[in-house]
């Protein structure tokens, strides 16, 4: 079975091709469903990645971390944005 990081380097490659389809194609083809595809492919990518990482020793705790870091960032920016003064 291959490591999270040999995941992580064939993934980033994908995305990197994906990322540069969905660029492409407003302008080539004018439909959105080359959008919808390519979106779909990067979120199937993105699950994959979770779920390899969640299988390596630490994976299941840093990502218990990394969400607990969004909802605090998201509380600090609601709050920015609740109590900034212009």
């Amino acid at each position: 079975m291959p490591s999270a990081f040999d995941l992580l380097a064939s993934d980033d490659e994908q995305v990197k091709r994906l990322l540069s389809q969905f660029e492409a194609s407003p302008a080539a083809s004018g439909t959105n469903d080359s959008l919808l595809a390519a979106r779909k492919k990067m979120a199937e990518i993105l699950d994959a990645t979770l779920r390899a990482f969640t299988k390596t020793p630490a994976g299941p705790w840093l990502l218990v971390l990394v969400a607990l870091g969004l909802v605090i960032f998201g509380s600090y920016s609601l709050a920015e944005a609740r109590w900034r003064r212009l």
